[in-house]
Parts: structure tokens; C-alpha cells; sequence
């Protein structure tokens, strides 16, 4: 205990000495804890903070803050998917279940989220389906879930980031839209949607959705904007098989009275390669779809909560007291996390995944992804997940220190009022000094 306490208050009292060089702060935090400095900070002050920094060497917490508050998540949420989704699929994902019955194919979803998604240029389920010389029948799966998770804003129907679950997407449910004024050339992506675009004047260029069918309003604007652009689309078993007919170029048949038992599996992407986009890119759906896909194969059913509370029971069941986990994104405000829980689960994926896949996969600062543009520096030392709705700006992950040792941290910020470009501000001081200090 007497090592413990020294070693904490060298870090601080280290990190005292070196914030007065860089901070251009007017507080004066040279000598004040670091709980102190997070308490007065100007920053930080006006919004709800937790600090838990994790020594994996020596097994022992350097410092934590509110550490065992719970917090809103956001996508910090998606490192409880990833480790659940890696758990349940090793290698790599099912695409499609089928059978065979009287000389016609029938076959079903597993939630793969990858059918015809453009980031995944192999696709074996729709290679399989082309070189198929049987009729294709599809059968739709019994899809507990709503298309929207619970807790999600219901005003974000048309927005890249909240596409509709379902039994089998394709084109990661979505429409691209690109309009290039220079050419004039205005594309849609799957084509069957040109006909139901509206084009209309107005003082901006932007793209719309009605709320309850797969009516687009493009609005032309006086300045002719170009336009790269992703709309989710209603989804419906209709809509599937046609964008999937057109896809294969031979008719899909909706239904089948009698189908046979589809035991079968077609294999889709690595689950590593899935893994990815959902860190880098901080994919919602992906997230969504890995735990409908988790409770396809444990429990035969699409529903997501019986993912989650697998894992909760069998993955990590010491931190059942610690999160309140109720979807695969951190979309919902409902999941509430605190940062010991992050701390204990991130310790789980060091001493399981070799680091070149956790440098792979997790977002690094100053290089890739949702850190891209923040922490830089000229040897990389985080490499960690962003969380950010309203208010709301988490950073969970692995810290390197000069001495390229690796410390496991969650910083969470809840409620603030500041800019969230002066959160991270403030949040990097931090990091840095502990990076250059420890």
C-alpha cells in the first residue's frame, strides 16, 4: 500500500511539474492533485468527469476519478461489442443459412451486415447465389428486434449512422446519393431508387427522406453543391428481394409454404475485417448486426438482448453490477457505463489479443479514424474508441508511455457545457503528460 501511494503521488507530483510548460491554462495546478486539477479545471468544472488509469504490469489502478460513477457511453459501447462479437466468431461471420428441397434453393439471414456493402469487395453469399442453377427462394427469419434500438433519437431515420436492423441487409441498408454540379451528373446507388427521387428548387442542396416510405426529395440549391451523400432506406422483405433480383440478375422469389430445414452455412467476411470498420469507422450498424448475428447462432433467435445478456452471464459476468448494456452502437442514452467497467474489459482484450491486431483495429491518434485529427504526435501513444453524442465525449482505450510501457485508461465526460473541441483539449494535457511522464 505504502509502494502504491508513493507511486501515485510521484505521477502526479511529475505531472504537476510538466503541465506548467504546456498548459496555456491561467489555472494554477502545479502542485494540486490531478482530482483536484480535473475538479477545477475551467473545463472541467461544468461537467460530469471520470478518470481510471490501469497498470496491467503491475495489476493496480495508478488513479482514478468517479471511477466507479456510471456515465453514458456512446460508442465506447462498440469495445463490449467487439469483444463479444470476436468471442462468438473467431474466424469469420455467417452470411447466408440454406437448404435444398425439390430441386430449389431456399435460404435465409443471419444479420450479416456485409451483403453488397461497397467496403467488402469479396462477397461470398452473392458468389454463391449467382453460380446457383436452382430457383432462389428466400425466406424471411423471425426478426425479434425493432428496426431501431431502444433509446435511440426516433428523428434520426434518415441519417447515415442509424440505419434499420434486419434479418438480411443489403447495401448496409442504405442509398448512396452523388451529384456532381461540374458534370451534372447525378447518380443513385442501388439504381431501383432513381425513380423514387423528387427533385426539387431550393436555397441549399441537400438530400431527404419521408419518415415512413422510400420517398427522397432532392433539393436543388442555387450553388449547385456537389453531394456525396447516404440515406437509409425503409427496409422491407420486398424491397430485399428486388434490390437483390436486380443485383443477381435472375428473379428471387419471396416466401416458400413448405421450406426446408437451411442448416447450410455460406461464410461471409473475416470477423477481423468486420471488427474493423466497427472501430475505425465507429459503425453503428455493424454493431447492431454482430449482436443480432451472436444470438442467430447461440440461441437461434434475432434478438439482440439475449446477445447481450450471454455475455454478461458467460463473457465478463464481474462486470454485470458495473453496465447498464442495452445496445450494440452506444446510440441509446439508456446504456450506462462506468470507467473501471471499460478499464476491466479493455484489460481482457490486452491479455487475449496480440497488440498488432489491437493496433489494427482500435482507432490511433493522429493516424486513423475517429482519432485522426486529434492526439498527434510524432510516435503515436494512444490507441483507443471515441464516444460522443450530445454533451457527451469518452476516449477508452490504451495509453504508451515514453518508456513503451502500455496503460489501459478510460476518461469519460458527461453534461458539459464547453465546446467539445476544448474537452479534448484538456483531455489530451492529461494524457500527454502521463505518456511523458510515467
Amino acid at each position: 500500500m505504502i509502494l502504491k501511494a508513493i507511486l501515485r503521488y510521484s505521477l502526479m507530483f511529475l505531472f504537476f511539474l510538466s503541465i506548467s510548460g504546456c498548459i496555456s491554462s491561467r489555472l494554477k495546478v502545479e502542485r494540486q492533485p490531478l482530482n483536484k486539477f480535473l475538479e477545477d479545471s475551467e473545463t472541467f468544472r461544468y461537467s460530469f468527469t471520470g478518470f481510471s488509469l490501469y497498470d496491467p504490469v503491475k495489476k493496480e489502478y495508478v488513479f482514478e476519478h468517479n471511477s466507479e460513477k456510471f456515465f453514458t457511453p456512446a460508442s465506447n459501447t462498440k469495445i463490449f461489442t467487439l469483444y463479444t462479437t470476436k468471442s462468438i466468431f473467431p474466424d469469420s461471420i455467417p452470411g447466408m443459412l440454406y437448404g435444398m428441397h425439390n430441386d430449389t434453393l431456399y435460404f435465409t439471414g443471419t444479420g450479416d451486415p456485409t451483403l453488397l456493402d461497397a467496403d467488402f469487395p469479396a462477397q461470398p453469399v452473392v458468389r454463391f447465389l449467382e453460380q446457383s442453377k436452382h430457383p432462389l427462394v428466400y425466406v424471411e427469419r423471425d426478426f425479434y428486434d425493432e428496426r431501431f434500438g431502444p433509446g435511440w433519437s426516433w428523428d434520426d431515420y434518415m441519417y447515415y449512422f442509424s440505419p434499420e436492423k434486419s434479418s438480411m441487409p443489403i447495401f448496409a441498408n442504405l442509398v448512396h446519393f452523388n451529384f456532381f454540379p461540374e458534370d451534372r451528373i447525378f447518380s443513385v446507388n442501388p439504381p431501383r431508387f432513381t425513380r423514387s427521387v423528387m427533385h426539387i428548387r431550393d436555397t441549399v442542396s441537400r438530400i431527404s427522406r419521408y419518415e415512413n416510405e422510400n420517398l427522397f426529395s432532392f433539393h436543388h440549391g442555387r450553388l449547385m453543391d456537389t453531394i456525396d451523400h447516404y440515406v437509409p432506406f425503409q427496409y422491407s422483405t420486398e424491397i430485399f428481394v428486388r434490390l437483390l433480383s436486380d443485383t443477381l440478375k435472375k428473379p428471387v422469389i419471396s416466401g416458400g409454404l413448405n421450406p426446408p430445414e437451411m442448416l447450410n452455412i455460406v461464410y461471409s467476411q473475416p470477423t477481423d475485417s468486420l471488427m474493423k470498420k466497427l472501430m475505425i469507422s465507429s459503425d453503428n450498424f455493424i454493431a447492431e448486426q454482430s449482436l443480432l448475428m451472436g444470438a442467430g447462432v447461440l440461441f437461434d433467435s434475432l434478438r439482440s438482448e439475449l446477445c447481450i445478456l450471454y455475455a454478461l452471464e458467460h463473457l465478463f459476468p464481474e462486470l454485470k453490477d458495473q453496465v447498464d448494456w442495452v445496445d450494440g452502437s452506444g446510440l441509446s442514452i439508456y446504456n450506462k457505463f462506468t470507467p473501471n467497467a471499460m478499464v476491466t474489459l479493455l484489460s481482457k482484450i490486452l491479455e487475449e489479443y496480440p497488440r498488432e491486431l489491437i493496433r489494427d483495429i482500435f482507432p490511433t491518434g493522429g493516424i486513423s479514424g475517429t482519432l485522426k485529427n486529434n492526439f498527434r504526435a510524432e510516435v503515436p501513444y494512444i490507441i483507443a474508441k471515441t464516444g460522443s453524442l450530445s454533451n457527451v465525449y469518452n476516449l477508452s482505450g490504451f495509453l504508451l508511455t515514453k518508456k513503451g510501457e502500455w496503460l489501459i485508461f478510460s476518461f469519460m465526460n458527461n453534461n458539459f457545457e464547453a465546446p467539445v473541441g476544448q474537452i479534448k483539449s484538456e483531455m489530451e494535457k492529461v494524457l500527454w503528460n502521463i505518456h511523458t511522464k510515467y
